[in-house]
């Protein structure tokens, strides 16, 4: 089949099938993804221009690279042990096809219905609200996927009890918004173009596993009596986890693509050497019957080390950066003042109610940022920022955005800094004295949570009345490190399946970084904070808040 080449800083030169190229790649829809920043870090890295465009193609490059190994691997008889060691033989040769086809195209398009700004944005892809009966109802995106795919196993000829497994999965899958937004945006614009490559390919598109690629969402195996759908499912669940899980082909691009072009220096990542190890294992299951799952070999060992490290390097000191944080923050609050600048006007001009005022603020947001603006509109980062400049005069944060020496500064500047500060004097604190245990547990619930809103705010107004010259920001960092699941990942090692946290046990156990704040204030506070112990008079303050205070259990 004729190919395009692509040149990748990371993989060199790239061979891309010719039809993907024209049919889905040069679609106004995947070329939105030029125009969409890959991470936040541009204003602590400069040289970090890199968007989502080039990760897709990094990506979509990785899944190809992992199925060639996986089959390869296969064919070899590596990995597993049964009669028919052949790949062939394992599952029928359409399937195969269909099956790689599907993953390769999920991995391609995975992104394609990412928000602007990274994941700054994406939580209003969540939720969207419209008017229904002179009434405004909310309406969640993943009932807006369900709807698309039942469509969609329709035409396939797919059962009713089939939909039903999707959407236990689908539901149990808690999928990120951006992720869910891709898939619909798949089934809108790219259905019969997936089609016709496949037929071209003498294959099929399985939407159902696409789908479930990207959303991390595993097919269950209970109740399954042939011993060929086992096999299958077994096997599908393994594609999927190269696409969603604790080492995978999109995290293996970003954790690279990101330290290279930051200039960051971090662990290199041998993807090579991690892809090729990749084998099918056999185990025997609960029920004890031969069960088959996605494993390494032994010679993966020191890299899945090393992107565990790697990954967790980026989120430690640039992902929660004090600077990249601000930056979200400013982005965030601009969008939601923004709203609130447009709804008052309304409000004042007549034509909406004052009652209905933060639906209206959040339906405002959403028709900018939904699945339907990215169809019509090519929403992406040029789009917001037309936004603010739209705004500046009315949305002071906009120009703390455009002009750097407006910025405020942190009174901190990382997570081991503040533990510095905030760590508990005692190291058995007494009842009614500050808990740093208590602290974090008031940080660590749901962002979404109205409860935790109200006390986020509360606590905010706390921190201002410190001192009355000063005026303080507070922004809550929610460092996710990687967290490697009992027996998540697998390693083949003398003929037996082992995890890998079992074999270095207490290595990554505790590899956690609790919620924790960072303030921020205008230059000319931070250097009245350093001067003549205020800043150590600050921290006395923020301890004798009451909700860090050591407090008797409620259990019984």
């Amino acid at each position: 089949m004729k190919q395009k080449i692509a040149k990748d800083p990371l993989y060199g030169y790239v061979s891309i099938d010719a039809d993907i190229f024209e049919e889905i790649i040069d679609t106004k829809y995947f070329q939105r993804l030029r125009r969409i920043e890959q991470t936040s870090m541009r204003c602590l890295y400069p040289s970090a221009r890199h968007d989502r465009f080039v990760h897709s193609i990094g990506t979509y490059y990785l899944a190809k690279l992992a199925m060639e190994s996986l089959e390869k691997n296969l064919k070899n008889g590596e990995g597993f042990y049964v009669d028919d060691k052949t790949l062939g033989k394992f599952l029928p040769s359409l399937r195969l096809k269909s099956i790689r086809f599907s993953f390769e195209m999920a991995a391609l398009l995975h992104d394609i219905g990412h928000s602007p700004f990274s994941h700054t944005l994406e939580e209003y892809f969540r939720t969207k609200y419209f008017r229904e009966l002179n009434e405004i109802k909310e309406h969640d995106i993943v009932e807006e996927l369900l709807a698309e795919i039942q469509i969609v196993f329709t035409e396939m000829g797919k059962t009713q009890e089939e939909y039903k497994s999707f959407k236990l999965a689908c539901e149990n899958a808690k999928a990120s918004p951006h992720e869910v937004a891709s898939c619909i945006v798949i089934l809108k614009c790219f259905k019969e173009i997936l089609r016709n490559l496949a037929k071209k390919r003498d294959s099929e598109v399985d939407f159902d596993l696409l789908i479930r690629c990207i959303l991390g969402a595993l097919y269950s195996t209970e109740q399954i009596v042939s011993e060929q759908e086992k096999r299958e499912k077994d096997y599908k669940n393994c594609i999927i986890k190269l696409l969603n899980s604790s080492i995978d082909v999109d995290k293996l691009d970003y954790i690279s693509r990101d330290s290279q072009v930051s200039g960051f220096d971090n662990i290199k990542i041998d993807t090579a050497r991690l892809l090729g190890s990749l084998i099918l294992g056999k185990y025997v299951n609960a029920e004890g019957t031969d069960a088959y799952c996605l494993a390494f070999k032994k010679s993966a060992l020191s890299v899945i080390q090393n992107v565990v490290l790697s990954r967790n390097s980026l989120y430690t000191w640039i992902y929660s950066h004090h600077k990249v944080k601000y930056e979200v923050h400013l982005i965030e609050s601009a969008m939601q003042l923004i709203a609130k600048h447009v709804i008052k006007e309304k409000i004042d001009a007549g034509e909406i109610e004052n009652r209905n005022a933060a639906k209206e603020e959040a339906l405002y947001i959403s028709q900018i940022l939904s699945v339907d603006s990215i169809i019509n509109n090519l929403v992406c980062d040029d789009t917001i920022w037309a936004l603010f400049m739209q705004y500046r005069s009315e949305v002071p944060e906009i120009n703390e955005l455009i002009t750097r020496n407006e910025q405020k500064k942190a009174v901190w500047k990382s997570f081991a800094e503040f533990q510095a500060l905030f760590d508990n004097m005692e190291a058995i604190p007494a009842l009614g004295a500050f808990s740093t245990e208590q602290m974090q547990r008031f940080f660590n619930r749901e962002d979404s949570d109205p409860i935790y809103q109200r006390d986020l705010a509360e606590f905010q107004v706390y921190l201002n009345q410190f001192d009355s010259m000063i005026k303080f920001e507070l922004v809550i960092n929610k460092t996710k490190l990687a967290k490697i699941e009992h027996n998540a990942i697998l390693i083949h090692l003398n003929e037996q399946l082992y995890g890998f946290d079992v074999i270095f046990k207490d290595l990554h156990k505790n590899s956690n970084i609790p919620p924790f704040f960072y303030l921020y204030c205008d230059k000319k506070s931070k250097e009245k904070l350093n001067q003549n112990d205020k800043k150590n008079d600050l921290i006395r303050y923020i301890k004798e808040y009451d909700r860090f205070r050591q407090e008797p259990s409620d259990k019984r």
